[in-house]
Parts: structure tokens; sequence; C-alpha cells
């Protein structure tokens, strides 16, 4: 039987890191996934402790998640809800906008390697992937005018993780602004995945250009910064038009009660954030001081939580050395533009810093 299914999505073969039921080997140190190893703000966790049971059974309504983002953004750009769409952390909102731009001859920009989910999304939707790849001559640093002279007319979107997963790295906001100018002149819209966007002071993020770029997306989560990653809660920014266009193709009860509770109590502490960002950045700054003779760390931003690691010898299975002395990564394999002899490694809690730098100090000679 043929199934009238998008041939693209029998054709296509998925590139991921996620995997649902992913466990840690006994006493490994997880430096893989996403989550925030400094655990969730108090606010949140207070929430279930006299969680009514219609949090539960009842469909979530209420707009007090909406309002405590609104308040939040306030000082950076003036929002309305209007503006905004809950969802369940950022993955579907990806899907949702490659969904609305999926037209015949889509095609997307990205600078790569980038989060791997979105590049095989836009190839299940029909969507022309055009990667520009980072230079691992140039430590794998964002160059704004590589990505500007690849923008044309026939694009529909492009695509930026800002900061990058996996090199943790920010675009400049100089060099934002240049990218949505050109591609504003071509129609072309942005977005702006922000899923590890907590890491960075709330000043540094897109959405403070929002009142200006009407061809700008941007996507937030609570799974990363505020430690949400089990609860599912996210939200879409864009302008007016744009964002009730996405919300015709959105599930109007995305963000379960719970969630929306937890996540609009996360609001209440930006000082979590910021305790969260200074022991990244102790972190970050150890790690790198480990590496510098076979093992280098690839350009990035100093607070965010994770980075880049690579090996001078291409065919050096890094994730399996790393493993082997009990820490566990994501390998580069799982991102396009890059080899075996990369991995993604995600800051642990500092408890376990010793037994990272240690196998990274081994591995650098």
């Amino acid at each position: 039987m043929k199934l009238k299914i998008r041939e693209t999505i029998i054709q296509e073969e998925k590139l991921s890191y996620a995997k649902d039921g992913a466990k840690v080997p006994e006493n490994a140190v997880d430096c893989a996934a996403g989550y925030n190893p400094f655990g969730t703000p108090p606010e949140s966790v207070a929430v279930f402790k006299d969680l009514s049971p219609s949090a539960i059974f009842d469909y979530p309504h209420g707009d007090f998640l909406q309002e405590a983002i609104l308040k939040y953004w306030s000082p950076f750009a003036k929002l309305t809800k209007k503006n905004l769409l809950l969802t369940d952390g950022s993955m579907p909102g990806l899907t949702l906008v490659n969904a609305a731009f999926s037209v015949p001859g889509a095609a997307a920009l990205a600078s790569a390697p980038q989060f791997s989910d979105y590049t095989s999304n836009a190839a299940f939707m029909n969507i022309t992937y055009k990667p520009v790849y980072l230079k691992a001559e140039e430590n794998y640093k964002f160059d704004a005018d590589d990505l500007l002279a690849a923008i044309d007319g026939q694009l529909s979107l492009i695509y930026l993780d800002n900061p990058n997963n996996p090199t943790g790295q920010t675009i400049p906001a100089g060099d934002l602004r240049r990218i949505l100018d050109k591609a504003r002149e071509h129609n072309v819209c942005v977005l702006s995945d922000e899923a590890y966007g907590d890491f960075v002071e709330e000043s540094a993020s897109a959405i403070s250009l929002l009142d200006e770029y009407e061809n700008l997306i941007v996507l937030r989560t609570f799974s990363k910064g505020f430690g949400m990653a089990g609860l599912r809660a996210g939200y879409l920014l864009a302008g007016e038009e744009l964002a009730q266009a996405i919300n015709k193709l959105h599930n109007p009860y995305a963000v379960s009660q719970p969630s929306r509770m937890a996540a609009a109590a996360s609001l209440s502490n930006p000082g979590f954030l910021q305790e969260c960002r200074a022991a990244f950045g102790r972190g970050k700054a150890a790690l790198k001081a480990a590496t510098g003779n076979k093992m280098h760390m690839a350009h990035t931003f100093e607070t965010c939580s994770i980075c880049l690691l690579y090996h001078d010898d291409p065919e050096f299975d890094l994730e399996a050395a790393l493993m082997e002395r009990g820490i566990l990564t994501y390998s580069g394999a799982n991102f396009d533009g890059l080899g075996i002899n990369s991995v993604r490694l995600r800051i642990p809690h500092e408890n376990e810093w010793d037994r990272m730098i240690a196998a990274v100090k081994e591995l650098n000679g």
C-alpha cells in the first residue's frame, strides 16, 4: 500500500542528537543534554507544592504567562499579546515557522553547523536548505559577510541560532541588523532561535529589534536557562501581522497549565539566570585553559552553557574518547559541517568540573 504521505518524509534521513529515553551511563558526567545542571528557580518548584487538581484536568486557560513574558521584555520592546504565541518548548515554534513558509520552491539559508533538528524539519517541509559553513581555519567564528553574500530573492527564510548550537557563540547586534536589512530588501524573513539566549544578557536579544523589523521572528524556551526542559514551555515573538498568520496553524492549548504557572514564576527571579551565567563562565574558562595543543575550543560566548571542542586529527572519535573517560557529550557527526573529531559539550555542575577538565587535559596531550 502506498500511502499519500509527503515523499520527503520517507526519503530524507532525520539528523538529530535528541533521543527519547536517552540514559546517562552510571557514574558518567552528563555534558551532553542541554538542560541546566544548576536546576530550576525555587519559585517554579513552589508552584507544584499546592497545585490545584483543576490545573491537570482542565484545559490551560488564562493569559498570566503571556503577561509575565511581555512584562519581562517591556524594557526592550513594545509588545502586546498579538505579538506572542506560547509553544511547547522552542522546537514546535520551529516547525510552525517552517510550515508557514513552506511554499513551492521555498529555500532557507542557515549558518552551519547549527541545531540539526531544524535542518531535518526544513527538508521534511520541502524547504531547500542552503548552509553557509563556519570555517575550521577561523576557529568556527561567525562571519556575517559570508552570510550576507548568500542572501537573495530566492530565499523565504534565514535561520540563525543565536547563541549558536553547538558553538555557543553569539551574533553581534550590528551584524544582525545588517542581515535583517538585506533580508528585508529581498522580502525574506529572519528566524532567530534563542534557545540558549538566557545565558546572554537580555539586552543582546533580537527581541529588542522587533519594533523595527517586521521580517523578524524570535523563539525562546524555558528549557535551558530556567531549567524546565521537562515541562516543555516556550514562546514565539514576531510582528503582529506575522505572528497572527502563524497562529492560524497553532494549537490554542499549547503549554500545560502547570507549565504555564512554573514558567511565569521563573520570570520573577532574574537573579537565578545571573548566577547561572556566572557559573557557566567560570566553568568554560577553566575548560578552555585545558585546551590548546591537540584539543581546541571553537569561538564561543563566555557565559553560554555549551561549546564546541575539536581534536586536530580528523579521524579521532572525540565523543568515544571522552566517554571512555566518563564524560558524555554529543558527537559533531550529529551536526552539518562537523565530523567525529568534534563534540558539543555542555558545562556540567561545578561539582563535576574536575573530572571534565582532567579528561580534556589528557586528550589535549
